[in-house]
């Protein structure tokens, strides 16, 4: 059974968030379910015994004869991501032979970029010294790996996600919570940084250069911002959404100074608001969709750096 859109998407932000915030251990075990879903039983998890560990083996695919090394560091930093990497094919190709080992991958958790340079020409040393065929898989390759699997495997292992049945069951009362927190947050500013809830530019998103992803989401969110704008006509207290608006605003300068792409910027803002059930979710979306189309979040007039 294929993914519907609404799945794929949602899915594939489940999966983003989840990358973007796991170091270490927690990001070998995100690797390894996704790649459960993705390839079901043709994917092998080596547990560690004692102390020999895996192996150098974080995951092994069968018909590929492909052999992963996952790193996942705070910083991709170039010199130790090199000597990782070396380390790494060395002591697995070692133990696991060519028999077994036809392809190697070394899978990183570099999010806006690939390995840095020492590390990229390690790996093209290695393929040309011991005839096995390297790679590396980044954020992207794996978020690719979801259109692979299976709606049921990603609901099992994620569980609910948005999609427009749930933005269409949301109601005032779902959204209440939301706003009346965003009300009484102390990140509300001063009412002299208010902004101007102007229209929004008809062209927003591609100013932005949000991707389909991003697209998809904000015309999901769209569904609901009528009811949002409801709530805030009938219950919130005049000005009050101009500081939440400011309070957002501020969040994405912040994240856009940190170097946060626009689609990142997105999706962390998203996390920041959301909840863990469907119907959290849904009005974390109609919610931020509602400020995104009504004030300064995002760019309105130029190109923004896209990454």
């Amino acid at each position: 059974m294929s993914l519907t859109d609404d799945q794929f998407y949602g899915y594939r932000n489940r999966v983003d968030s989840l990358l973007r915030a796991a170091r270490g251990n927690a990001y070998q075990d995100a690797f390894w379910q996704l790649m459960v879903c993705a390839y079901g039983a043709d994917f092998v998890r080596t547990k560690p015994a004692g102390n020999i560990g895996d192996r150098k083996n974080d995951g092994y695919l069968k018909s590929d004869k492909r052999l992963f090394a996952v790193y996942a560091p705070i910083t991709l930093a170039d010199t130790a991501t090199a000597e990782k990497l070396a380390s790494d094919f060395q002591g697995g190709f070692a133990y696991w032979g060519p028999e077994l080992v036809e392809n190697w991958t070394f899978v990183h958790n570099g999010v806006e970029s690939g390995l840095p340079p020492s590390a990229t020409k390690r790996l093209m040393a290695i393929q040309q010294d011991s005839g096995v065929v390297t790679s590396e898989w980044g954020h992207a390759d794996l978020l690719n790996l979801v259109e692979r699997c299976t709606p049921d495997a990603l609901q099992r292992w994620l569980g609910p996600i948005v999609d427009r049945r749930s933005m269409l069951a949301l109601s005032l009362e779902d959204v209440r919570p939301l706003l009346d927190h965003l009300v009484e947050s102390p990140d509300v500013v001063d009412p002299s940084l208010f902004v101007d809830l102007r229209a929004p530019a008809v062209q927003k998103a591609e100013i932005n250069g949000l991707n389909r992803d991003t697209q998809h989401f904000l015309q999901l969110g769209r569904l609901r911002t009528a009811t949002v704008d409801s709530y805030i006509r009938r219950w919130v207290a005049p000005g009050v959404a101009d500081r939440i608006a400011e309070a957002l605003a501020a969040r994405y300068r912040d994240l856009r100074v940190r170097g946060h792409s626009p689609n990142a910027v997105f999706a962390e803002m998203l996390r920041d608001l959301e909840g863990t059930s469907t119907q959290t979710m849904s009005a974390a979306l109609a919610v931020l969709s509602y400020f995104f189309d009504t004030c300064d979040i995002f760019e309105r007039d130029s190109i923004a750096t896209t990454h």
